[in-house]
């Protein structure tokens, strides 16, 4: 499957070409059929375009979850049965369950395959895989019932160690091949530059949060992200992201990574945006009834211990959930992925609306004058601009 199509960069193939040869010669060396197909024009409009919007109003959205809601399950996946594929497995690590199965007559119709069509009528639960380093359950928090319960992830319950044993032991060339970090189609380039070429920047301006001096230039507010190192021209001691408005094009930094300003413990979740893998939220999960669970808020990342409560006012917020969280979080940015878990299973995501108030914010409301001291998360000290 192509997403992209690149030019190539200081000599070297794009990362799908030489992926897809290598897909390519593996088929070859198990005696199995190889396909391609493109969709290159539907990652456009539905995972590169709505990225670039959400940059461009200041959020932080991610490809990967998009990727995999709109494209791999589901343009690809509905090509792969349309060849006859009863079922589609994929290399993530992750795990599902599925529940009993029974014969699905209208699945069966809908594809054009007369045999192997089976839906379960118990929901498949999505499970992190065994790996904990390279679990990608979160990338997956938005995929469609519909779709999982004709998947596999073969490698889920394996660590990626015993996978590479695996490709070796069977000769396959692929065994040693690097790991795929990051975002493929950016290749080698930093990812501002990138954004730059499809997203023009201007010069703004570095304030800081605690003063409200203006402390320098920087590149454009899109490139940054809350709780990003922000790299200021003449200071000398480390300064991060607090937060970027689009609207006057700056970017509030702190200095230290520890600052409060830096953590916040609590946010929304846009109404619209959650997405179940059941297909359905929890039956816990109802209007004035807090629900306990855990939440990750970007990959890789800790899964943290929260009460999500349904808002029914005020108006703008009602159907959004709230998510409190028993320990305050670093770096939350809005439109950023959020997936909420039981246990080991990942009952589904959403995307961050709002942030609550951050530590700063609640100190200032207090009327305190500084902060001095420790916390969950280490110690605090505020330095004035």
């Amino acid at each position: 499957m192509s997403n992209w199509e690149v030019a190539e960069e200081e000599g070297q193939e794009a990362c799908s070409e030489r992926d897809a040869r290598d897909a390519r010669k593996v088929c070859e060396q198990l005696g199995i059929g190889f396909h391609r197909i493109s969709f290159v024009r539907e990652y456009w409009n539905d995972v590169f375009e709505p990225l670039l919007q959400g940059y461009q109003a200041g959020g932080t959205p991610n490809p990967d979850v998009m990727c995999n809601r709109f494209i791999k399950f589901d343009r690809f996946f509905a090509h792969a049965r349309a060849l006859g594929a009863d079922r589609v497995a994929t290399g993530h690590y992750a795990r599902l369950a599925h529940g009993s199965v029974a014969s699905d007559p209208s699945s069966a119709s809908s594809t054009g395959n007369s045999a192997g069509q089976e839906r379960s009528p118990v929901p498949t639960r999505l499970l992190m895989g065994v790996d904990a380093a390279k679990d990608q359950s979160y990338f997956l928090s938005k995929v469609r019932q519909e779709a999982l319960q004709f998947c596999d992830f073969p490698i889920g319950h394996l660590h990626k160690s015993e996978v590479r044993a695996r490709a070796a032991a069977a000769g396959l060339l692929t065994a040693t091949k690097p790991d795929s970090m990051g975002i493929c189609f950016i290749g080698k380039r930093n990812f501002a530059d990138f954004l730059e070429g499809y997203l023009p920047q201007f010069p703004g301006r570095f304030v800081c949060a605690d003063s409200g001096r203006d402390v320098g230039e920087h590149r454009g507010y899109a490139v940054y992200t809350p709780g990003q190192r922000a790299r200021v021209s003449g200071l000398q001691t480390r300064w991060y992201v607090v937060e970027k408005d689009a609207a006057t094009n700056v970017v509030k930094i702190c200095e230290g990574s520890d600052h409060p300003a830096l953590f916040a413990r609590s946010l929304w979740t846009h109404p619209a945006s959650a997405s179940w893998i059941s297909g359905a939220p929890p039956p816990e999960l109802v209007p004035g009834r807090p629900f306990r669970c855990h939440a990750r808020v970007r990959h890789p990342g800790e899964l943290h211990p929260c009460t999500v409560e349904i808002e029914t006012s005020p108006p703008l917020r009602a159907g959004a959930m709230r998510l409190s969280f028993d320990e305050p979080v670093r770096g939350l940015a809005e439109m950023q992925a959020i997936a909420l878990y039981d246990g080991d299973i990942c009952l589904g995501g959403a995307t961050i609306w709002e942030r609550g108030p951050t530590l700063w914010d609640e100190a200032r409301a207090l009327h305190r004058v500084g902060y001095n001291g420790g916390s969950e998360h280490g110690a605090m000290a505020f330095v004035s601009g």
